[in-house]
């Protein structure tokens, strides 16, 4: 373990320490849970969709796209994300595609 020092508004105290005895740990326990569930900014996009809680199991699907073309897919979006300078949110990708397909 590697000690952290760091400064807390007195509000995220208290809810920190509200949530650490509600759920009966210790207030580094949930921080560490916390960074946890942060996405890992060198990892791949499924895994950031997948640490924010955005990702969920597709149903069974017959009309599902074939693996070729799946990974395709999934090059081009890779090759797409590689062009970004900074970060984008989700809600701005939204209003990019909306952007692009003229709604």
């Amino acid at each position: 373990m590697v000690r952290k020092q760091f400064y807390l508004r007195q509000a995220q105290d208290r809810k920190l320490k509200a949530l650490a005895e509600v759920r009966g740990c210790t207030e580094a326990e949930l921080i560490r849970d916390a960074v946890d569930r942060l996405p890992d900014p060198g990892g791949s996009v499924r895994e950031q969709l997948r640490a924010a809680g955005l990702l969920a199991a597709l149903p069974p699907d017959e009309d599902a796209v074939a693996g070729d073309e799946l990974r395709q897919l999934e090059a081009e979006l890779d090759a797409w994300f590689e062009t970004l300078t900074e970060p984008i949110g989700l809600g701005q990708a939204v209003l990019d595609e909306r952007e692009e397909s003229d709604y």
